[in-house]
């Protein structure tokens, strides 16, 4: 009787290691196909839809130099479009204080409206467009009572979002209606020791989703194998027996 309930416990544990190791295969493969899925996807999107802006900075004077307050810089910000055609809006701000800001540049594109805190470019930003900001600025007679360390401080940036399945109204304080923009980038410019840094990037990551997938899918592949392997070695131990 023992001999037999200790072989009936045997086969137990064997049946039910074969059914974990049919269980574990299934679920790797749909895990497999699920992931596959998921990158593809994203790709396809990222393909499909690829809106893409950078900011490039063109400046007439040389590295280091210095400027009095009331001076006029040559400082020609751009934005490319480098991705697909999208709508475009920017947000600058200058010595702390956006409100006056048409009164210290010239040459700003009549393009660009004004609704809140941002100016709204009121038509397709077509794809390897360039739009130019400004030609030049002007140093705040002011300066440096409006910054800390007399530093006069410009900061750019610029937003871009779909054309696809999307229609501003610009009739509305904001045009976007609070849809989040799938582009977003900015610089930070020290315009008085021509110094300038990128500020904290406020899009959210696309690679979550993946990331997920691929954890899941590892943690899957060691289970069925730490499964696989402790099989086989119960297989040598009743052949050994």
């Amino acid at each position: 009787m023992g001999l037999i309930s200790i072989r009936e416990g045997s086969d137990f544990i064997k049946k039910l290691k074969v059914r974990l190791i049919v269980l574990g295969t299934i679920f790797f493969i749909i895990m497999s196909i699920s992931g596959i899925n998921v990158v593809r996807g994203q790709t396809q999107k990222a393909i499909k839809n690829p809106v893409d802006i950078k900011i490039e900075t063109y400046k007439g004077y040389s590295s280091g130099k210095t400027f009095s307050p009331g001076e006029v810089v040559s400082f020609s910000p751009k934005v490319l479009n480098i991705g697909v055609d999208c709508y475009l809006r920017v947000k600058i701000d200058y010595v702390n204080d956006s409100t006056n800001f048409l009164d210290y540049v010239t040459a700003f594109p009549n393009s660009l409206e004004k609704h809140g805190e941002y100016y709204y470019l009121k038509r397709v930003f077509k794809a390897n467009e360039t739009l130019s900001l400004f030609d030049t600025i002007q140093i705040p007679v002011d300066a440096e009572e409006k910054v800390n360390d007399e530093r006069v401080i410009l900061e750019i940036i610029a937003e871009a979002i779909q054309v696809d399945g999307f229609e501003p109204d610009y009739s509305l304080e904001d045009p976007w209606k609070g849809v989040v923009p799938e582009k977003n980038t900015g610089q930070i410019y020290y315009i008085d020791d021509d110094t300038e840094e990128a500020p904290k990037k406020k899009n959210p990551k696309t690679g979550d989703s993946i990331d997920a997938y691929v954890i899941i899918f590892v943690i899957s592949a060691i289970c069925l194998i730490i499964t696989i392997i402790s099989y086989s070695r119960e297989k040598k131990k009743d052949i050994n027996f």
